[in-house]
């Protein structure tokens, strides 16, 4: 199971390592991560998020990283957070058809 972290609205690691942008993957954000909105950053740390947990091909994917964006990212609120791997199986779970 992957802890991420974030702090100061865009440091964000994944199990003590920094999480990568994985911006050649889809580049929403090169300024950084954020969270608590719908915007950029949001984007590109779902992104990351699904990168790190199912690899860099988008379509292997059991979830399009923007729905996990509109149902967690989007929600945290305040400069921290942690969620861990187990937050985005409950996204992808709900979404299951």
């Amino acid at each position: 199971m992957t802890v991420y972290v974030g702090t100061n609205s865009d440091s964000v690691v994944a199990n003590g390592a920094l999480l990568d942008m994985c911006l050649d993957v889809a580049s929403h954000s090169p300024e950084g991560f954020a969270w608590g909105g719908r915007g950029l950053g949001p984007s590109q740390l779902a992104c990351a998020i699904m990168v790190n947990e199912y690899g860099r091909d988008l379509k292997s994917h059991p979830l399009h990283y923007q729905k996990l964006k509109e149902e967690l990212i989007s929600k945290i609120k305040g400069s921290s957070f942690t969620i861990t791997s187990e937050d985005v199986m409950r996204v992808i779970n709900s979404n299951a058809k």
